[in-house]
């Protein structure tokens, strides 16, 4: 057992999370596709537009992947594809960026385990 309980604490939650709330999708970039366990959600995200206004959106998905299991492609680009099956149904989204938002970030930033991934849905099939 590692002596820092921060980082102890972490890997459990992070193992909990992946074993009792992900989903299995496809994270696709050009030819290359991984099938990787996600945990779906979204996020409130304040947008500036070009006249300093802002206003609050609501990203259609955010999904929660470990960073290890994208290890291959390196970080998450605007672009990428993620389809996830709900019901009889494919959905794929786009990863993209929200505002001054970048398209994805760590959702733990001290230990960089997981990615938190903005799309947008572009298809239904």
């Amino acid at each position: 057992m590692s002596h820092n309980l921060f980082a102890w604490g972490a890997a459990f939650l992070d193992q909990q999370m992946y074993q009792h709330c992900s989903v299995e999708v496809a994270y696709q970039r050009g030819s290359v596709s991984l099938t990787v366990r996600a945990v779906v959600g979204s996020m409130l995200l304040k947008v500036a537009d070009t006249h300093g206004d802002i206003r609050m959106e609501r990203t259609d998905r955010d999904y929660i992947i470990r960073a290890e299991d994208l290890a291959t492609l390196g970080e998450p680009r605007r672009g990428d594809l993620v389809r996830e099956t709900v019901g009889t149904r494919v959905l794929t989204f786009e990863v993209m960026a929200y505002g001054s938002e970048q398209p994805a970030r760590y959702s733990d930033i001290t230990t960089r385990r997981t990615w938190r991934i903005h799309a947008k849905l572009v298809s239904t099939d």
